[in-house]
């Protein structure tokens, strides 16, 4: 398994700034992004004075190259396991994936890799289902059952049995475990034993409860769970098979890859993290409202997150870029960021605008810059989030 970064660069040749690749490796990456298959901006070509490099987007999950599973983490922290405990943050607090897996990111650890997590969860989903028992149905069929069970199918007996006494065809309702639900939960355990910690585990429910289960056959991807204890283990089914079984794609239904884009995660993380804060002080929150514009019936302006009490406005707008103490006067903000900033603090009348970045620190982590009508504070998630709050603002 691969473990990149995002933002990183990859290449054939070695140079600085860049993680040399295999030729083999660099031709797959090639493939796969033309193939559709992945987000159009999950890899970046630049052209280098050695050749052409590959610049990896915004992105986090999983995906496969070849017969190779990478996991790709965010760009934030020092070490490996920094990068997945902010990760697990942001999926636990934000809403951008279903419920299930929030809950089960709520309980990761920062050693696990995301390919061991989402398999283990998978597993133990299913198993936990096996011991429920699977959801049948009565099914229509028609057969040569020996005995008169139902009505005969004269037409089938006709067909099929013709001059044979001792065979006849009936019709009558079968109890069977055959559902689109269990082919797609059988197809999947497949791909699990391929792992070989999860062998034996996904081998047991194969040769038990699947064992009568045909997996082949197209599978519509958007199916319904027949009840909520599919949930969780149909979810994490669907994230096994999304780059693995072409089969299971069904013309424009296609799966979307194991991966999130960044800025949008923490957008979501960031605001809904710091509205709940916010309302639970009285406050009211609105996200992505668009009452104002810069000029009047044009250019619309529409921040991440606005919060009121009375006549108190804060705007407050997420950034999924790095700013750093070490990066001069600025810290390597971004001055059109100010510039916004400073848009909404005009057209919405807020004394107070808030940047907020991300930051794998705990501890309590922001700075200031003001003029004689408007504050801006930037804020570092998830540190300093109890300093940030009302004492910041409120007067």
């Amino acid at each position: 398994m691969y473990e990149w970064t995002e933002g990183e660069r990859l290449g054939r040749f070695a140079q600085d700034g860049v993680t040399r690749i295999s030729e083999r490796t660099y031709r797959a990456i090639e493939a796969l992004a033309m193939s559709g298959r992945v987000p159009r901006d999950l890899f970046i070509f630049e052209r280098r004075r050695t050749g052409l490099v590959v610049r990896l987007g915004p992105y986090a999950g999983l995906f496969r190259l070849g017969e190779t599973v990478v996991e790709l983490l965010p760009n934030i922290g020092s070490t490996r396991e920094e990068s997945r405990a902010y990760l697990w943050d942001m999926v636990n607090g934000a809403d951008v994936v279903p419920r299930v897996l929030r809950e089960d990111a709520a309980q990761a650890t920062s050693h696990e890799a995301l390919a061991t997590f989402g398999i283990d969860a998978f597993v133990r989903a299913t198993e936990r289902l096996a011991r429920c028992g699977l959801v049948g149905t009565y099914e229509r069929t028609s057969r040569n059952r020996g005995v008169i069970r139902g009505a005969i199918d004269w037409q089938a007996t006709l067909a099929k049995t013709y001059g044979r006494r001792d065979q006849f065809f009936t019709k009558a309702d079968d109890w069977t475990n055959e559902r689109a639900a269990h082919r797609l939960l059988k197809r999947a355990l497949l791909v699990a034993r391929r792992h070989e910690a999860y062998r034996n585990r996904a081998d047991r429910l194969l040769v038990g409860t699947f064992r009568s289960i045909d997996e082949t056959g197209q599978i519509d991807p958007l199916l319904a769970p027949p009840n909520e204890t599919y949930e969780r283990a149909l979810h994490y089914a669907r994230l096994l098979l999304s780059d693995t079984d072409t089969r299971f794609i069904r013309g424009r239904d296609a799966l979307p890859s194991a991966l999130i884009r960044l800025p949008h995660l923490f957008e979501r993380y960031a605001c809904r993290t710091v509205a709940k804060a916010y309302e639970a002080n009285g406050w009211t929150a609105s996200f992505q409202e668009s009452t104002h514009s810069l000029v009047d019936g044009h250019f619309t302006l529409r921040p991440d997150l606005v919060v009121r009490k009375g006549d108190d406005v804060i705007v407050c707008d997420a950034k999924w870029k790095k700013v750093s103490a070490s990066r001069g006067r600025s810290y390597g903000v971004d001055r059109n960021d100010m510039y916004q900033l400073h848009a909404y603090a005009e057209r919405y009348g807020a004394r107070d605008v808030v940047l907020l970045y991300p930051s794998a620190q705990r501890e309590a982590n922001k700075l200031v810059f003001e003029n004689e009508r408007v504050t801006f504070h930037l804020h570092f998630l998830p540190g300093g989030m109890d300093e940030m709050l009302l004492s910041s603002f409120e007067r």
